[in-house]
């Protein structure tokens, strides 16, 4: 019951880094889609 409490408090103090990690991750995608798009364009 304490380790399921524990592990409970882990995962709900560590989800902000999982979203900024989601964020920096899609950000990441969409820049890279950009520099694609810019590549693929002709001058």
């Amino acid at each position: 019951m304490l380790l399921l409490l524990l592990v409970i408090i882990y995962l709900w103090r560590s989800t902000w880094r999982l979203r900024t990690l989601w964020l920096l991750h899609q950000l990441y995608k969409s820049y890279e889609l950009i520099i694609l798009v810019k590549m693929l364009k002709p001058q």
